[in-house]
């Protein structure tokens, strides 16, 4: 199975997301960048070939990605008034 998708188009769009200094799109730039993240995991899974450091590469920048969700969603919540 060849993917519409390349290593490439993950790791623009995670770098995208990192490094969006608008809050308010990194939310969209977040879903984006883990969309394409999923789509390229299931294509190195149904690879035979082994492609464990990209898939390592993979997992971690979907955790930085959470890790960047929660900072915006505490910043978020402190500028809110009580």
């Amino acid at each position: 199975m060849i993917s519409a998708y390349s290593s490439t188009d993950w790791k623009g769009c995670y770098t995208a997301a990192l490094f969006q200094d608008d809050a308010a799109k990194i939310p969209t730039l977040v879903a984006r960048a883990e969309s394409e993240i999923v789509a390229r995991a299931r294509t190195l899974f149904e690879s035979p070939i082994d492609n464990g450091p990209e898939i390592r590469a993979l997992d971690n920048a979907l955790r930085m990605l959470q890790v960047l969700k929660s900072c915006i969603r505490g910043k978020t919540s402190e500028s809110r008034p009580v």
